[in-house]
């Protein structure tokens, strides 16, 4: 798989899959009502390895699924981390398409300066061969 192929697998689940508020995807601009927050989908592409020896073999690729929810100040954590659990949900040790997902994990919470919301951050390890 190509870092497009994958992009388009997981854009395609996070797009069939979610309702709740806006979507922004890596280079496209942001559309809808925001007043009630929105997620943020970026890859982080990591490093590959060989998975067989010889000029033919499977690589293996890493990366990072990496969602910014943002949901507005001063109504607590509880909508965040109902977003968290339905996209961790969605992901969890779960295939599609090749793309293998592992443990989705909070990393960190708190104001966003830029949107002046509640921003939580969480990533999800994801492999597939090359």
């Amino acid at each position: 798989m190509n870092p497009e192929q994958i992009r388009k697998v997981i854009m395609g689940l996070v797009s069939e899959n979610w309702s709740y508020t806006p979507i922004e995807f890596e280079n496209q601009s942001l559309q809808g009502d925001l007043t009630d927050g929105w997620i943020r989908i970026n890859l982080i592409w990591g490093d590959s390895e060989v998975g067989e020896l010889g000029e033919n073999g499977v690589g293996l690729g890493l990366g990072i699924l990496w969602i910014d929810i943002f949901v507005p100040l001063d109504t607590g954590i509880k909508n965040a981390f109902d977003y968290w659990k339905i996209l961790s949900d969605l992901f969890r040790r779960k295939s599609y398409e090749g793309v293998n997902f592992n443990e989705p994990s909070p990393q960190k919470g708190g104001k966003d300066s830029d949107s002046n919301m509640y921003r939580l951050i969480f990533k999800i390890p994801f492999e597939y061969f090359i």
